[in-house]
């Protein structure tokens, strides 16, 4: 039962982590002229518990621009609240909403919810309460808060979010991924002659993630599309299932063909667990296995694994020229494409499909995986920490390669694999053919 007064006013939320700043922290001097500290072009971030600054810094380093977050509740409200307030070095004078206060400090020191006109003397301020994943990950559960009094953030966070409940069709932020970023604008602010003049800003931005925006744009294509067209679309949609069926990655367990292969063939075990690391299909598999028998007693099992897949891989991909390597050669027509492809900074849009296009190159992998071997594929082709330093070109290139009809291109998931799999080498990390195995090197024939 909940305590009359007390419990009953309490609403559901996470414990509060940490905050994240516009502005420096205050100066002697700013506080003698009772000012904020400066105004900073990246985010601040605080916390009581040095463990968590040292998860974010290490997550984001000293001065992010951009965040990947999620807000922890379903209505709009409850993640960003506006209001008008007052405060003093003793704490909240009110809150109001413009006109009426909600809260407000009585003589005696206690607060009181009994509406009363407001008294003036408040400025407007837009709380949002979200969490970040990667302080979350490092075993930090809680929400972070990140506080404006400035009216150009407080208009474009709501509007944001307004805009996200309109196209999902029900108030319930929850799961949807946002990127809040630091952008610099130019805006009309006035003078201390009564006039206005532009200025630039670094304001604060709240985007949904550019892969929940192209997989609402694709529901809201269909469902305008006429009854006879959505059954047409949803019987394209079954027949790629039954398609992606026998495409799908190999999952030897399922298949009867690839089990009794492994359960008659000594090698066929190695075989199997090779395929599944380089992202061969179960279709691809049954057509490999059957070579395993001309090494049955030339190669260690390692080896015979290996060489079967090379032998794959040159029947797919043709073999390579002499001195010439494959992932250097494909390298140098990336490189080529993006020349071509523009070299302006690369658009939010493109940048999200680029993204996801690259992490569904690993499908077997968790999702922080895939985000860790797509960094690696960016710093291969580039030399890029990150797809936000991408140009346009780029972009463009890294997309067209692994992808065709909005699909990972099947050549591209077994390339990313030999360059994930090289980067690991050259890092001196263990591998699936890295062992070190008494006897493993391959016999003369």
């Amino acid at each position: 039962m909940p305590i009359k007064g007390l419990t009953d006013r309490v609403t559901p939320a996470f414990p509060r982590i940490g905050k994240l700043r516009k502005g420096a922290a205050r100066t002697e001097e700013d506080i003698a002229k009772k000012r904020p500290g400066s105004d900073l072009d990246f985010f601040r971030f605080t916390s009581d518990n040095e463990d968590v600054v040292t998860a974010f810094e290490k997550a984001y380093g000293n001065e992010p621009r951009e965040l990947d977050v999620y807000l922890p509740y379903a209505k709009l409200d409850d993640d960003f609240s506006t209001w008008q307030e007052k405060w003093s070095a003793g704490g909240l004078h009110h809150r109001c909403d413009g006109e009426t206060c909600t809260v407000w400090l009585q003589p005696d020191g206690t607060y009181t919810q009994e509406p009363k006109p407001c008294p003036g003397g408040c400025a407007k301020v837009g709380r949002l309460c979200f969490i970040i994943p990667h302080l979350l990950r490092a075993g930090h559960v809680g929400d972070v808060t990140l506080e404006t009094h400035s009216v150009h953030d407080i208009l474009s966070i709501q509007s944001s979010l307004l805009s996200v409940i309109e196209h999902r069709g029900v108030e319930d932020l929850r799961g949807i991924g946002f990127v809040l970023r630091r952008t610099e604008q130019s805006i009309s602010m006035p003078t201390a002659n009564g006039k206005r003049v532009r200025r630039k800003k670094w304001l604060v931005r709240l985007e949904p993630a550019a892969k929940w925006v192209v997989a609402q744009l694709e529901n809201s294509q269909l469902l305008a599309l006429p009854n006879g067209e959505q059954d047409e679309a949803d019987g394209e949609d079954a027949a790629d299932e039954e398609r992606a069926t026998e495409e799908e990655s190999v999952s030897p367990a399922a298949d009867e063909t690839i089990e009794r292969t492994r359960k008659e063939t000594p090698w066929a075990e190695f075989m199997v667990e090779a395929g599944s690391h380089y992202g061969l299909t179960t279709k691809e598999m049954r057509e490999i296995l059957g070579d395993l028998a001309q090494y049955e007693k030339k190669l260690t099992p390692m080896a015979a694994a290996k060489k079967v897949l090379e032998d794959w891989r040159e029947k797919q991909d043709g073999p390579a020229a002499d001195g010439d390597d494959p992932l250097d050669e494909l390298r140098k027509r990336i490189r080529d494409k993006a020349l071509r492809g523009g070299t302006d900074r690369v658009e939010p849009g493109l940048m999200g499909l680029c993204v996801n296009a690259l992490e569904s190159l690993f499908p077997d992998d968790l999702p922080e995986i895939a985000k860790q071997k797509r960094y690696g594929l960016l710093k291969f082709f580039f030399g890029k920490e990150s797809a936000k330093h991408l140009k346009r070109g780029e972009a463009s290139a890294l997309l067209d390669w692994a992808q065709e009809n909005k699909a990972p291109r099947p050549k591209a998931i077994r390339e990313a694999g030999y360059i994930i799999e090289l980067r690991d080498l050259e890092a001196g990390q263990e591998s699936l053919f890295d062992e070190d195995l008494e006897g493993a090197e391959e016999l003369e024939f």
